[in-house]
């Protein structure tokens, strides 16, 4: 069973017709809420009122672009600011890093100090001590032993 059109051109046209009547009533709306500031009696006063209104509009203009342009100094100066602190880091970091060519003095790992030798002096004697000390303890005992074996 086929459908007949009408009632799809019917439910266009309501959707056309509600469309039209909302943007007809935004716009007389949206026209109401424009300030067109006081009626002028004469063309006098519309031409003064113009004329403080564009004059306004250029001090206004004036001033942004004086509020920018210090803005933007500052900017630039804090940008200058940042990359010399950046310049010097880099080359202090440069300075750390770089291999400093080789000098024809013999390079000296181990410096000996002035108290190194009467210490390595003084353990050679207590190691000497400890030796002798063990040699002679080592010979009591062997002898005590012998004169042990002698008596039984």
């Amino acid at each position: 069973m086929k459908r007949s059109p009408l009632p799809r051109i019917f439910t266009f046209s309501r959707i056309g017709v509600s469309v039209l009547a909302m943007a007809l009533f935004v716009s007389v709306h949206a026209m109401a809420a424009i300030s067109q500031g006081p009626t002028p009696e004469n063309a006098v006063e519309e031409q003064q009122r113009r004329k403080l209104l564009f004059d306004q509009a250029i001090l206004s203009g004036q001033e942004k672009l004086r509020v920018g342009q210090e803005r933007y100094d500052a900017r630039q100066a804090y940008r200058a600011k940042l990359l010399d602190t950046m310049n010097a880091q880099v080359q202090a970091r440069q300075q750390v890093i770089s291999i400093q060519p080789a000098s024809t003095a013999p390079i000296v790992l181990f410096e000996p100090s002035h108290w190194l030798k009467p210490m390595l002096t003084g353990l050679l004697l207590l190691v000497i001590f400890i030796c002798v000390r063990y040699l002679h303890l080592s010979r009591k005992r062997e002898q005590a032993a012998a004169e042990r074996e002698k008596l039984f």
